[in-house]
């Protein structure tokens, strides 16, 4: 059963009867809000691309390096991942330097671990 109370085969063979243009049957936003609670209750955890310890440390680094980010999209991925690469070798390269630090606490250490 679909979120509009129809079974999928009954709504691909009438979508006009459920309001239905170009092939797609309008749903309540609530309807696929609720069964992302009750499916995905860490739906967010679901879009993570990365370990939650490397953005944390991207946003240290952003602040302490006051580095100015834009929004990423499609025209500029490239542009924003080379400006944070540039900015992790800096820092590794920063922190190996001084033998007071821990080795281990480098990104290239941390991403191999």
């Amino acid at each position: 059963m679909l979120p509009t109370q129809c079974s999928a085969e009954w709504c691909y063979q009438y979508p006009s009867e459920l309001g239905g243009k170009q092939g797609l049957i309008p749903v309540p936003k609530s309807a696929p809000e609720a069964l992302e609670q009750v499916f995905y209750p860490e739906g967010t955890n679901l879009m993570r691309t990365s370990p939650a310890w490397f953005s944390e440390a991207l946003e240290e680094l952003k602040t302490g390096m006051d580095l100015t980010i834009p929004t990423v999209d499609v025209h500029n991925v490239w542009e924003v991942f080379a400006m944070f690469l540039g900015a992790i070798h800096t820092f590794d390269s920063a922190w190996d330097s001084d033998p007071t630090n821990d080795p281990s606490q480098s990104f290239h250490c941390r991403a191999n671990m």
